[in-house]
């Protein structure tokens, strides 16, 4: 999520990454190799990340359980140079691919920003 405020962005997609981290967590319950993975390589300390999952499962906000580790982890979000610079650092990882989802108020115009700046950057 690309806003003008960085900070903004990142507390703005904590409920996304909250739904998507609880149903999984949830879906893959019974089978610990799964939860494993989803808990492994995110760089969140697994104790920290499965007493998250919990807090998140009792009904707590994203916003007050998840920190920033979690955004870093699941998602692309800050402002547009920041969003660029972490598509720049997944593509030097080794992504050929990303898909990705704009949220907000106004996730059109979002989106037509990022495109720019992204057209600018690349040529």
């Amino acid at each position: 999520m690309a806003a003008a405020n960085g900070a903004d962005a990142r507390k703005a997609v904590k409920p996304a990454i909250g739904a998507m981290l609880g149903a999984y967590w949830k879906a893959y319950s019974a089978t610990p190799a799964a939860l494993s993975a989803m808990a492994g390589d995110n760089g969140i300390e697994p104790d920290f990340f499965a007493a998250s999952l919990r807090r998140l499962g009792s009904g707590e906000p994203a916003e007050e359980v998840l920190d920033d580790s979690f955004v870093t982890a699941y998602a692309v979000a800050g402002t547009v140079e920041e969003c660029l610079e972490q598509c720049r650092d997944h593509a030097s990882a080794g992504v050929t691919q990303m898909t990705l989802t704009f949220q907000g108020e106004a996730p059109e115009a979002a989106m037509a920003r990022f495109g720019e700046a992204a057209r600018a950057t690349a040529g």
